[in-house]
């Protein structure tokens, strides 16, 4: 179901192309024709761990915890990932004005 709704992902190209900018303006990620495949091959690893994570994790919590809980550590994560997209905002403009 996962990788059925990530294929379906309209915006799948867009999100890699922002991720890939965010981690080569960060400095953390050099790219070139000898990373290309390196690269995709560690995203396809990544991915593939990532819902076989999800999977092994929700199977162990599978009904110990509320539905209120849930949706607050939900809320959490998401006020997370503003924070880091704020870093990265500030990353990239700070790499706009030096360049």
């Amino acid at each position: 179901l996962g990788l059925g709704l990530t294929l379906a992902n309209l915006t799948l190209l867009a999100t890699w192309t922002v991720a890939t900018s965010m981690l080569y303006v960060s400095g953390w990620v050099t790219l070139g024709p000898s990373t290309g495949i390196p690269f995709g091959l560690a995203v396809a690893a990544g991915a593939a761990c990532w819902f076989c994570m999800i999977v092994v994790i929700i199977r162990k919590i599978r009904g110990r915890f509320k539905p209120e809980s849930l949706a607050r550590f939900i809320k959490w994560m998401g006020w997370g990932l503003v924070g880091l997209g704020a870093w990265f905002t500030v990353l990239f403009v700070k790499y706009l004005v030096t360049h």
